[in-house]
């Protein structure tokens, strides 16, 4: 299993600052951390898990799987930027453990 020492650029310090900030997620495989187009309310740290990134396809009903992540991986950092809404859905292919960062 993956641990914050996986993210090389926030040193045991920064962890320390944030830790107040931060709320574990446990994952399991099939379910969605988040979906296309809802708020974007956060950023989640991937400790451990395998997920794909999924947007809607050009066909009903159809989605695209656009990359896969796993542990030590960030994703909805487009919370971080200003980004409204979600531009893509994170699936969780296999069980995991996540830290989400409301903000």
């Amino acid at each position: 299993m993956n641990t914050v020492a996986d993210f090389a650029a926030f040193s045991a310090e920064d962890w320390r600052a944030l830790a107040s900030f931060l709320s574990p997620v446990e994952c399991r495989a099939g379910a969605p951390l988040f979906s296309e187009g809802e708020v974007s309310d956060g950023l989640y740290f991937l400790l451990s898990g395998q997920f794909a990134v999924e947007k809607k396809g050009k066909l009903p009903g159809k989605k695209q799987t656009v990359a896969l992540l796993s542990g030590g991986s960030v994703a909805g950092e487009g919370a971080v930027a200003g980004i409204a809404r979600r531009r893509a859905s994170l699936l969780c292919l296999e069980a995991g453990q996540v830290l989400f960062l409301s903000l």
